[in-house]
């Protein structure tokens, strides 16, 4: 899996703590989860909290947010 070796990378260089990153996604999610919004919507916001957070491409802050949803960090 590209993105997950991407994300190894970045956390052994130390550029991001994928740890924290990991509990960051858990949390929200919950958060977004108790507040009984849909699936979309959390997908659409957490996408959203990652674009202002990194100012990074919209395309790419739905690519995180896949791939956490992808290996069972979300959802």
């Amino acid at each position: 899996m590209k993105i997950h070796e991407i994300m190894m990378n970045l956390d052994n260089r130390k550029a991001i703590d994928y740890e924290k990153v990991q509990d960051q996604m858990k949390s929200i999610y919950r958060r977004l989860k108790k507040a009984n919004k849909s699936k979309l919507e959390i997908f659409t916001e957490i996408s959203d909290k990652i674009h202002r957070v990194t100012l990074q491409d919209d395309i790419f802050c739905q690519i995180v947010v896949s791939y956490f949803i992808q290996s069972y960090e979300v959802f």
